[in-house]
This record gives structure tokens, sequence and C-alpha cells, in this order.
């Protein structure tokens, strides 16, 4: 190994009902499946969560985290 150190990621996901014991983060069904979404930047995030905000789904925030 040479030793080359991978910078951490950033991501986003989209929390619902932040704060509560109903707490939940949004996924997407793929088949038989559930995925998160994660995104790059905090900006698309915002924008998917305005979109889906459109489509009458309740949503809180979004929340940065490093992988």
């Amino acid at each position: 190994m040479t030793g080359t150190m991978i910078t951490p990621m950033r991501v986003f996901v989209l929390i619902f009902n932040a704060g509560t014991d109903n707490e939940g983060i949004h996924t997407i069904r793929v088949g038989d499946r559930n995925k998160i979404l994660m995104f790059e930047s905090e900006d698309d995030a915002l924008r998917f969560a305005l979109m889906l905000e459109a489509q009458d789904f309740s949503y809180t925030e979004s929340r940065g985290n490093r992988c």
C-alpha cells in the first residue's frame, strides 16, 4: 500500500420529521429494495426537496455528512 489517503466525500440526504420519534430518511424503491438518495451538493438536495414539496411530500431538512 502506498499510503495514499482518500478524501472523504460529503453527501446530503433528505430527512423527514427531523428530531421527532417519527424521523426518517427519503428513499426510493428500486425493484424489491429501498435505496437512500444522496446528493453531492446541498443545492441539489434542496432542489429535489422542493420538487417533492410541490408533489405534497412533507420534507423537513437536508443534512450533510461525510462518508
